[in-house]
């Protein structure tokens, strides 16, 4: 069998992941704002994300992170792909064709108050 290790290696930095039983393996590429794909045969690819430190809605390139996080798939072929947009506090939907679309907005931490 092929064991992955806890987080993957790419842009010299150690990176989130999510590995698929099919051999699939999702990467949340944060320094480059990208989700990437990863297939058994090694082949990879940008899933979603322009690169540009920007949030946008959109398929593919046209869809853009502010340091994406944690990574999750849905086990099955047409699962979908959830990111954690860490710095905008953003649930983010990935549908495998690439269409990203925003489906939860969080509120950042309130600042302490003064005493």
């Amino acid at each position: 069998p092929r064991l992955f290790p806890t987080h993957t290696e790419l842009s010299g930095e150690t990176l989130p992941r999510h590995f698929l039983a099919a051999g699939t393996l999702f990467v949340a590429d944060r320094a480059n704002h990208r989700i990437r794909k990863i297939t058994a045969k090694g082949h990879v690819s940008t899933l979603a994300g322009s690169g540009s430190l920007s949030v946008s809605d959109g398929k593919g390139q046209a869809a853009s992170f502010s340091w994406p996080h944690s990574i999750v798939a849905e086990p099955s072929p047409k699962g979908a792909v959830y990111v954690a947009d860490t710095f905008v506090f953003q649930i983010r939907k990935i549908s495998r064709d690439g269409v990203t679309r925003t489906i939860s907005i969080g509120a950042p931490p309130a600042a302490p108050s003064p005493p």
